[in-house]
């Protein structure tokens, strides 16, 4: 009988208790939750930028190309460009590059303006920072294989096995990113 009087009088309170840690519960999980959604809205957006040599098809040219194949704008570009081993640097300077979008330098080297000269190097190495939308820095270096370049046909030949796999490097660049944030 005693414990009936004490059900029915502090019933109330006992539930009410329940209550307030269920919601509790579910606050904190959708804290957790809206943390995880910003983290992945900052990353979708970001920039990526890549080097790629440049043989024209008319004469013996060399051009360096520099692309967005990043989900967001690049801005603020500033960086290097070096042939190595032992080759020269030259600055980047660029205010905004698009996604999908390219600037071309045009035989940017002195010590390397047509394609015999390229073949005393081994890697075109570009070390550059810049900005996404939402004014976070970012560090990027894209190094290119110069051994590849007698392959290198015209500046406008586009390969769409080249692409995606830019744009699966893209993803994982993404999610490597969130998973460094959420550390």
């Amino acid at each position: 009988m005693e414990l009936i009087y004490i059900l029915e009088k502090y019933s109330t309170n006992i539930l009410s208790a329940i209550l307030i840690l269920i919601t509790a519960y579910y606050a904190w999980q959708t804290r957790i939750m809206v943390k995880e959604m910003e983290v992945t809205r900052k990353y979708q957006f970001v920039p990526s930028l890549k080097v790629k040599p440049i043989k024209l098809s008319s004469g013996d040219q060399f051009d360096v190309e520099i692309i967005n194949i990043g989900l967001g704008p690049a801005k603020n570009i500033k960086g290097k460009l070096k042939l190595e081993p032992y080759g020269e640097e030259i600055d980047i300077v660029y205010h905004i590059l698009h996604p999908g979008d390219r600037f071309v330098l045009n035989t940017p080297f002195i010590n390397a303006k047509n394609f015999s000269d390229v073949k005393k190097f081994k890697i075109l190495k570009l070390s550059v920072y810049f900005e996404d939308m939402v004014n976070t820095t970012h560090e990027s270096i894209d190094l290119c294989n110069l051994d590849d370049f007698e392959k290198t046909k015209n500046c406008y030949y586009t390969n769409e096995t080249v692409d995606e796999l830019n744009n699966i490097q893209r993803e994982l660049y993404g999610i490597r990113s969130a998973i460094e944030n959420k550390k």
